[in-house]
């Protein structure tokens, strides 16, 4: 006789020994999955995630929704938690295409996420906080052509943002200079920005041969 399905109740319990090998793995101490908080299933791996976003730990995250597809059980509040990956991983533009996405989603609780989520965006956006958040994440990843690529921008944008100038001086602390320029930070933001429409230029003239 051939054995009969399993369960959904079966199948969470698989989600969540799987889901408890992952964060072993990474050497995470769960605060969700495997406790008396919530039942097996989705819901304790959606709120581990909201956990594992305080601390940045993305690719755990990641682990966790390939977990959830191998094991065919999914919520649509995951597609809000791959956004904020997205974005942390420098892909702003995919991060608000997936929030303008969700604004339509017939749950109203994803699409009042999506909505704060978007303003929340924006002001840092204004701010120039996330102008800061991404050349900070560009340096640590070595990413020079979308470092300059960012940088040009702000500098050519007639509303450039407030934090424009620390941000400058924190990438030339970091930027090559030559061996016999003094130490001197203003010096060196200086050499950053006519480095930065050097390379503009050369882009410029590239494009018109």
């Amino acid at each position: 006789m051939a054995s009969s399905a399993p369960t959904l109740e079966d199948r969470a319990l698989a989600l969540r020994a799987d889901a408890l090998l992952i964060c072993e793995r990474a050497a995470w101490l769960p605060q969700c999955i495997g406790t008396d908080q919530y039942r097996p299933g989705v819901s304790e791996i959606y709120e581990e995630m909201r956990c594992l976003q305080k601390v940045r730990a993305v690719r755990v995250s990641q682990a966790l929704i390939a977990c959830c597809l191998r094991h065919g059980l999914w919520t649509s509040f995951f597609e809000d938690v791959e956004a904020r990956i997205w974005l942390f991983l420098g892909d702003r533009d995919r991060a608000e295409a997936r929030w303008n996405e969700l604004l339509h989603h017939e749950n109203r609780q994803l699409q009042v996420i999506a909505k704060q989520a978007l303003a929340n965006q924006q002001r840092k956006v204004e701010s120039g906080e996330q102008l800061a958040t991404e050349v900070s994440q560009s340096l640590d990843r070595s990413e020079t052509e979308r470092l300059v690529e960012m940088l040009l921008v702000a500098l050519m944008d007639e509303d450039e943002p407030d934090t424009l100038e620390t941000v400058l001086e924190v990438v030339a602390m970091e930027w090559p200079m030559p061996p016999e320029t003094p130490w001197d930070r203003g010096l060196f933001t200086s050499h950053l920005v006519l480095d930065l429409f050097e390379r503009q230029l050369q882009d410029w003239e590239a494009r018109d041969l």
